[in-house]
């Protein structure tokens, strides 16, 4: 969110700026070929693909946070590794590296299929579970913040983030 935004009001608000973030990004990434999707960027950097299984690892960590699962566990990494993190940085220079060789049509197929789990998965919380903190979905983990301050940096906030980036790869 930025600063003058509030933040969704309910559930259905929440889904709705979910959806709109994600028509943004889909749109965007849709008319390009094979060479756009697949090229790093002119730094070297992610490609297009490299970022839409960032963004895909992250709602399924979204997934798992929700469902009570170990969230490390949705990032591929033990709970040790996922403690010894040093910053965000590291944990998406690990996401990074894991994805790298998969296959274009994979991730595409990954980035839908969690998309929409997530979605659904979202469409049964009610308002009073947005209020509620992490540490309800997850008890292991101590973060007292509201759990819809997650859902939002980590949906349409992250797709929206990303958006300059693939920009920037496209530009070349």
């Amino acid at each position: 969110m930025g600063p003058d935004e509030t933040p969704p009001q309910d559930t259905r608000e929440l889904l709705a700026r979910i959806a709109d973030g994600w028509v943004v990004l889909r749109q965007r990434i849709e008319p390009l070929s094979l060479a756009q999707l697949t090229t790093p960027g002119p730094d070297g950097g992610w490609s297009v693909k490299d970022h839409l299984a960032h963004l895909a690892t992250w709602e399924g960590m979204l997934v798992a946070l929700l469902s009570g699962e170990p969230i490390h566990a949705a990032f591929g990494i033990s709970r040790a590794e996922y403690d010894a993190l040093e910053s965000t940085d590291a944990l998406n220079a690990i996401i990074a590296e894991q994805n790298s060789e998969k296959p274009l049509e994979e991730v595409l197929r990954w980035s839908e299929e969690t998309h929409a789990q997530l979605v659904a998965m979202i469409g049964t919380l009610s308002s009073d579970d947005l209020s509620k903190p992490i540490t309800f979905f997850q008890p292991d983990d101590p973060d007292e913040r509201p759990v819809l301050r997650k859902i939002i940096g980590d949906t349409y906030e992250h797709y929206a983030e990303h958006l300059p980036w693939i920009e920037a790869i496209l530009a070349g």
